[in-house]
């Protein structure tokens, strides 16, 4: 079945987890992709929600170069994806995983993390 994150095409609550893998910052409108999670996830269901971080060389190597993916993303800011999370998930975040060239290592440091992450479970 395919269908917008803003408006899923399901019943609500169907599923014990929604995952968003870097695909959030690309929607129209994340806040209603988050409601859409919400709705759709059972009593105690959990979001996990995998963005790219904006601060990181990573993904600024990638907006430098004007055929990459990311320039299409809608919504770079984590912090307000972040809070937009918080109205409707209790929630946990944290910045991991660096990557530079063909090296991936771990990473919390905010400025140089390709990852930031925001795990949640629903109100």
């Amino acid at each position: 079945m395919i269908g917008r994150a803003e408006k899923l095409p399901f019943v609500e609550n169907s599923f014990d987890a929604v995952v968003f893998i870097a695909s959030l910052q690309f929607v129209e409108d994340y806040r209603q992709a988050l409601a859409e999670a919400a709705r759709v996830l059972r009593p105690g269901g959990k979001v996990i929600a995998l963005l790219l971080n904006p601060k990181s060389p990573f993904y600024r190597e990638r907006r430098a170069n004007p055929n990459s993916y990311v320039r299409h993303i809608k919504a770079a800011g984590v912090e307000d994806i972040l809070a937009a999370a918080e109205g409707r998930f209790s929630v946990q975040d944290e910045y991991f995983l660096g990557i530079r060239g063909e090296t991936v290592y771990e990473s919390r440091d905010p400025s140089e993390a390709a990852i930031y992450a925001i795990r949640g479970i629903v109100r």
